[in-house]
Protein backbone atom coordinates (compact mmCIF):
# COMPACT_ATOMS: atom_id res chain seq x y z
CA UNK A 1 0.00 0.00 0.00
CA UNK A 2 2.84 2.38 0.85
CA UNK A 3 4.36 1.87 -2.63
CA UNK A 4 1.08 2.88 -4.33
CA UNK A 5 0.66 6.04 -2.19
CA UNK A 6 4.24 7.09 -2.89
CA UNK A 7 3.85 6.44 -6.62
CA UNK A 8 0.51 8.31 -6.76
CA UNK A 9 1.95 11.31 -4.85
CA UNK A 10 4.95 11.40 -7.20
CA UNK A 11 2.69 11.38 -10.29
CA UNK A 12 0.54 14.20 -8.89
CA UNK A 13 3.68 16.25 -8.16
CA UNK A 14 4.95 15.57 -11.70
CA UNK A 15 1.61 16.69 -13.16
CA UNK A 16 1.65 19.93 -11.16
CA UNK A 17 5.26 20.60 -12.20
CA UNK A 18 4.47 20.06 -15.89
CA UNK A 19 1.45 22.37 -15.64
CA UNK A 20 3.53 25.12 -13.99
CA UNK A 21 6.27 24.72 -16.58
CA UNK A 22 3.76 25.03 -19.45
CA UNK A 23 2.09 28.06 -17.83
CA UNK A 24 5.41 29.87 -17.37
CA UNK A 25 6.32 29.34 -21.04
CA UNK A 26 3.13 31.01 -22.32
CA UNK A 27 2.78 34.52 -23.68
CA UNK A 28 1.71 37.05 -21.04
CA UNK A 29 -1.65 38.74 -21.44
CA UNK A 30 -1.24 42.50 -21.14
CA UNK A 31 -3.80 44.40 -19.11
CA UNK A 32 -4.24 48.13 -19.84
CA UNK A 33 -5.77 50.29 -17.11
CA UNK A 34 -6.60 53.77 -18.35
CA UNK A 35 -6.30 56.76 -16.03
CA UNK A 36 -9.32 58.59 -14.69
CA UNK A 37 -8.00 61.93 -15.93
CA UNK A 38 -6.67 62.88 -19.34
CA UNK A 39 -4.64 65.99 -20.11
CA UNK A 40 -5.60 67.71 -23.36
CA UNK A 41 -3.63 70.48 -25.04
CA UNK A 42 -5.97 71.96 -27.67
CA UNK A 43 -3.63 74.59 -29.06
CA UNK A 44 -0.36 72.77 -29.42
CA UNK A 45 2.32 74.21 -31.71
CA UNK A 46 1.22 73.95 -35.33
CA UNK A 47 -2.50 73.88 -34.48
CA UNK A 48 -2.53 70.22 -33.44
CA UNK A 49 -4.35 68.65 -30.50
CA UNK A 50 -2.34 66.64 -27.97
CA UNK A 51 -3.78 64.00 -25.62
CA UNK A 52 -1.55 62.95 -22.74
CA UNK A 53 -2.35 59.52 -21.24
CA UNK A 54 -0.57 57.53 -18.55
CA UNK A 55 -2.01 54.02 -18.71
CA UNK A 56 -0.78 51.21 -16.49
CA UNK A 57 0.44 48.29 -18.61
CA UNK A 58 0.87 45.03 -16.69
CA UNK A 59 0.90 41.29 -17.30
CA UNK A 60 -2.11 39.39 -15.93
CA UNK A 61 -0.35 36.14 -15.11
CA UNK A 62 3.14 35.12 -14.13
CA UNK A 63 5.34 34.03 -17.02
CA UNK A 64 9.03 34.05 -17.74
CA UNK A 65 8.35 35.91 -20.99
CA UNK A 66 8.27 39.68 -21.33
CA UNK A 67 5.71 41.34 -23.55
CA UNK A 68 7.06 44.04 -25.88
CA UNK A 69 4.66 46.85 -26.83
CA UNK A 70 5.81 48.50 -30.06
CA UNK A 71 2.79 50.60 -30.98
CA UNK A 72 -0.09 52.35 -29.23
CA UNK A 73 -3.20 53.78 -30.84
CA UNK A 74 -5.84 56.20 -29.64
CA UNK A 75 -9.24 56.26 -31.31
CA UNK A 76 -11.81 58.95 -30.66
CA UNK A 77 -15.40 58.64 -31.88
CA UNK A 78 -17.09 62.06 -32.09
CA UNK A 79 -20.71 62.45 -30.98
CA UNK A 80 -21.51 63.80 -34.45
CA UNK A 81 -20.82 60.74 -36.57
CA UNK A 82 -21.03 62.81 -39.77
CA UNK A 83 -18.08 64.96 -38.69
CA UNK A 84 -14.45 64.18 -39.31
CA UNK A 85 -12.91 61.42 -37.23
CA UNK A 86 -9.51 62.42 -35.83
CA UNK A 87 -6.53 60.20 -36.39
CA UNK A 88 -4.17 60.20 -33.42
CA UNK A 89 -0.65 58.89 -33.56
CA UNK A 90 1.88 58.28 -30.81
CA UNK A 91 4.17 61.30 -30.99
CA UNK A 92 6.47 60.81 -28.00
CA UNK A 93 6.75 59.81 -24.34
CA UNK A 94 7.75 61.91 -21.35
CA UNK A 95 6.55 63.47 -18.12
CA UNK A 96 5.10 66.67 -16.80
CA UNK A 97 7.70 68.60 -14.81
CA UNK A 98 6.74 71.27 -12.29
CA UNK A 99 8.74 74.52 -12.34
CA UNK A 100 8.71 76.17 -8.91
CA UNK A 101 9.99 79.53 -10.18
CA UNK A 102 7.18 80.05 -12.69
CA UNK A 103 4.60 78.07 -10.65
CA UNK A 104 3.63 76.04 -13.71
CA UNK A 105 4.27 72.69 -15.29
CA UNK A 106 5.48 71.80 -18.75
CA UNK A 107 5.84 68.68 -20.87
CA UNK A 108 9.36 67.28 -20.97
CA UNK A 109 9.94 64.74 -23.72
CA UNK A 110 11.98 61.72 -22.67
CA UNK A 111 11.88 59.64 -25.85
CA UNK A 112 10.35 59.06 -29.24
CA UNK A 113 7.98 56.09 -29.55
CA UNK A 114 10.01 53.08 -28.51
CA UNK A 115 9.33 49.51 -27.45
CA UNK A 116 7.99 49.18 -23.91
CA UNK A 117 8.76 46.05 -21.88
CA UNK A 118 5.93 44.74 -19.70
CA UNK A 119 6.22 41.98 -17.11
CA UNK A 120 4.15 41.01 -14.10
CA UNK A 121 6.59 42.27 -11.51
CA UNK A 122 7.33 45.56 -13.30
CA UNK A 123 4.23 47.29 -14.73
CA UNK A 124 4.85 50.15 -17.13
CA UNK A 125 3.67 53.67 -16.28
CA UNK A 126 4.83 55.52 -19.37
CA UNK A 127 3.08 58.75 -20.30
CA UNK A 128 2.08 58.79 -23.96
CA UNK A 129 1.61 61.94 -26.02
CA UNK A 130 -0.87 61.35 -28.85
CA UNK A 131 -1.13 63.97 -31.60
CA UNK A 132 -3.95 64.74 -34.05
CA UNK A 133 -3.08 67.00 -36.97
CA UNK A 134 -5.70 69.17 -38.67
CA UNK A 135 -8.36 68.49 -36.05
CA UNK A 136 -9.76 70.52 -33.17
CA UNK A 137 -12.68 70.44 -30.80
CA UNK A 138 -14.98 73.08 -29.39
CA UNK A 139 -17.98 73.59 -27.16
CA UNK A 140 -20.99 71.45 -27.81
CA UNK A 141 -23.44 68.95 -26.40
CA UNK A 142 -21.71 66.48 -24.09
CA UNK A 143 -24.71 64.20 -23.45
CA UNK A 144 -24.21 60.50 -23.95
CA UNK A 145 -26.13 58.96 -26.83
Amino acid sequence: MQLWITTFTGLVALGISLYNFAALQGTPDVDVALPRLVTIEPRAPGGAVHFFLQPTLSARRKTESIEVITDAQLRLVPADVTGPRPEFYWLDSGDYVYDFESNSDHWEKSSDPRPILVSQDKPSLSTFNFNADKWSFGPGDTKDR
